[in-house]
């Protein structure tokens, strides 16, 4: 098929046709890519064909087993399985952001309201037989994110990213920060309405996330960050950290991290690499 050369292929077949009318021009357009689809189809039959006179039939079923979205791995994901990864963020966005409004909405009853309980009570000679719950307090929690954008980690950062803004308004308040060498706030980008993939496109071009060479270096950019936005943690916060923790043998700085862990409600890491 690349000895062919099929989008050369497919100009030539409507320079032939000749249709000056922009709307034949395009139907001739439509069918000769359905033509160079349908070759495509044969010559994949035939390889298939060979494959399984070669190897057998068990063999050539697993290697072209395609993998579902669930077990793609994202350092390693292709531009079509990247694609295939954002359509499926999407829905599962929605039912989780679903379901967590479900839960708060049912949540539990609350505490006993022993006063309101006896007084009811009274009605029934004592007996109590309708409590009453005082109604529960459902705070919603604060989000501080602090995703590395090197490289390595820049299609993980994006997937987390845009998973968190899907259910954002679950949270009361949301805050982003986006490092490599340094770091840099980065919530402005990612208003309402705005388009997930233009802000990342602007975050790459205007965040200030490089201090010196543009290599992870996690200690920096922790200890940058207490010093700069060391605010935006709070006892309510939940912090998320989103990275492969590889620091390029660079001071750690782990004493910071600990300090963000003790000043938060909550701290999680997630390391798309494997534990070893």
């Amino acid at each position: 098929m690349r000895r062919l050369d099929a989008t050369r292929l497919l100009e030539r077949l409507v320079e032939e046709a000749g249709r000056d009318d922009p709307l034949d021009s395009r139907i001739t357009s439509e069918d000769a890519q359905d033509r160079l689809d349908e070759l495509r189809a044969e010559v994949r039959r035939e390889i298939v064909r060979r494959l399984v006179e070669d190897r057998g039939t068990s063999a050539v079923a697993r290697t072209l087993r395609t993998p579902l979205v669930e077990d793609i791995e994202l350092m390693h994901a292709t531009r079509d399985e990247l694609a295939r990864i954002e359509r499926a963020v999407g829905p599962l966005a929605r039912k989780l952001a679903s379901r967590l409004a479900q839960r708060r909405k049912q949540g539990r009853k609350g505490r006993l309201d022993v006063r309101r309980t006896i007084r009811r009570s009274l009605a029934h000679g004592g007996a109590l037989l309708d409590p009453k719950f005082k109604p529960p307090r459902r705070s919603k929690p604060e989000l501080v994110m602090l995703c590395d954008v090197s490289g390595s980690m820049a299609t993980f950062a994006r997937f987390t990213m845009q998973l968190t803004y899907a259910i954002g308004h679950e949270f009361s308040n949301v805050r982003s920060f986006a490092f490599v060498d340094g770091i840099d706030e980065v919530t402005r980008f990612f208003g309402p309405g705005a388009d997930f993939h233009d802000s990342m496109v602007a975050m790459g071009a205007e965040a200030r996330v490089v201090w010196r060479d543009g290599h992870s270096d996690y200690g920096n950019a922790l200890a940058q960050f207490a010093e700069d936005f060391g605010d935006a943690v709070t006892a309510r916060s939940t912090v998320i950290v989103a990275g492969d923790a590889r620091n390029n043998y660079r001071a750690s700085r782990a004493e910071v991290l600990t300090a963000v862990r003790d000043q938060a409600r909550a701290l999680f890491w997630l390391n798309p690499e494997a534990r070893r």
